[in-house]
């Protein structure tokens, strides 16, 4: 799958997932385990830069030039 992510995109996601990390620290369990799963969902969109829910609607952030 191509880079569908842009790189404001994918800093905006990395922050928001160590924002649920924290989250994750101070929840009690029900609301942890969501807040580490979306951890694990924004880091690693973020850092891949592919995202497969983008593709599904056809958005992209990335540009024309990615890929």
């Amino acid at each position: 799958m191509k880079q569908n992510v842009g790189v404001l995109d994918q800093v905006v996601r990395v922050c928001i997932g160590f924002a649920c990390l924290g989250l994750a620290f101070i929840s009690p369990p029900p609301l942890k385990y969501v807040a580490y799963a979306a951890c694990i969902v924004f880091a690693v969109t973020g850092f891949a830069g592919k995202c497969w829910l983008y593709k599904l609607v056809g958005l992209n952030t990335a540009g024309k030039a990615a890929g």
